[in-house]
């Protein structure tokens, strides 16, 4: 569309629902485990959360791995501040899993992975994150024992948001590229 102008900005969670709630921006796309309280959080697909591990890791060639004794491992995450850490602390959580021992905590998703490449520890990484390094054998995928571990890929916005027709356009492509898919949780707040 002419004279519409997208801006990408990567944030922390809790800072683009802050723009959001602001009116700073019109809506965004975040990984989550839950919803956000007053927004309108509208689910586009389940992305899968995976742990890695370098290939010269022991892990690397077991057949399957129990997700308790995975744990036992020492980890490399960004820090505890981190979207990403508190997203897989939330979902380990809702397996039971409270605590576990973090050898290295680094500022970015790509200083993680490249931690963890170099045997320093296991990783728990948005599948999305990591396919790349996973193709070209840099990490290997730790097989867990465990149902499918998974956040959300979700379009957010303020409720009641009016939507252009060119911003309506851009949901909708987007709604359709991600196609909804084994989204497991319910939103009170969906548009």
């Amino acid at each position: 569309h002419p004279g519409v102008e997208l801006l990408l900005r990567i944030a922390p969670r809790t800072l683009v629902y802050e723009d959001l709630r602001m009116s700073r921006s019109d809506f965004a796309f975040v990984l989550a485990t839950t919803p956000p309280p007053s927004l309108c959080f509208v689910p586009l697909r389940a992305e899968r959360l995976v742990f890695v591990c370098s290939p010269r890791h022991l892990l690397a060639r077991a057949k399957r791995v129990k997700l308790k004794s995975i744990i036992k491992e020492t980890f490399v995450t960004a820090g505890q501040h981190s979207d990403y850490v508190s997203m897989a602390n939330e979902v380990l959580r809702s397996y039971g899993i409270e605590n576990y021992t973090v050898a290295m905590e680094l500022d970015n998703m790509e200083a993680v992975k490249s931690a963890i490449s170099l045997n320093l520890g296991i990783g728990f990484l948005p599948l999305l994150g990591v396919r790349k390094e996973l193709r070209t054998g840099e990490l290997s995928k730790i097989r867990v024992e465990h149902a499918q571990l998974e956040c959300v890929l979700a379009l957010v916005h303020r409720e009641r948001k009016f939507f252009t027709p060119a911003m309506a356009e851009m949901v909708q492509f987007c709604r359709k590229s991600f196609l909804l898919r084994n989204v497991g949780f319910k939103t009170e707040s969906t548009a």
